[in-house]
């Protein structure tokens, strides 16, 4: 809950989660994007998608942990420093910070500078690179999450927000948690 309290707003899956978070948090804003998906072949398709999974759990010891994903490329429009920042505020308040996880899937030019950003913030146990994936394997990465992670400078959420809420479940059958970059994305991100 300390998440909710600090983020600037919650997008959700259904009408109905909106409404129980608004219920049931401190979420101040929240949004609804409805999934648009074939049902049937979204639920042949989490068949494959488990093991692959299961594989990135146990390689990344992420058994038991809160998993934040972000997917992406690693470029200085993604402003991914300020997220690894935040990430590491909250590491620092939360009273299990041993579960956190920041879970970064993807490559770019800027992976050198977030390696030295997650270490200068003590964090680099926590912050994971595990590289660029497709396919099945890139699917099994949102199962992993307990939060999916929207964050940019400028430009449409749209292709993040298409491959997390219309195409994958969370883990054991969790709501899907979002969270988006705060209003002024170049000053450090309120929390």
């Amino acid at each position: 809950m300390y998440l909710l309290r600090h983020i600037d707003g919650l997008v959700t899956i259904s009408p109905e989660m909106a409404d129980w978070y608004k219920h049931n948090s401190p979420a101040r804003r929240l949004f609804s994007f409805p999934i648009i998906r074939d049902e049937e072949r979204f639920r042949a398709e989490q068949s494959l998608i488990a093991p692959f999974a299961a594989t990135h759990v146990s390689r990344w010891q992420l058994e038991g942990k809160k998993v934040c994903l972000f997917v992406g490329r690693f470029v200085a429009l993604k402003n991914l420093r300020a997220l690894i920042e935040a990430f590491a505020t909250v590491v620092r308040k939360e009273e299990e910070k041993d579960s956190l996880r920041l879970v970064l899937v993807g490559q770019g030019e800027e992976k050198d500078n977030l390696l030295k950003t997650a270490e200068e913030n003590g964090v680099a146990d926590k912050v994971l690179f595990p590289g660029a994936y497709g396919g099945h394997e890139l699917m099994a990465w949102y199962r992993t999450a307990s939060v999916f992670v929207l964050w940019k400078l400028a430009g449409s959420l749209r292709s993040c927000h298409q491959r997390g809420s219309a195409l994958w479940l969370p883990r054991h059958g969790e709501p899907l948690r979002w969270f988006a970059l705060p209003r002024n994305a170049r000053k450090r991100p309120r929390l």
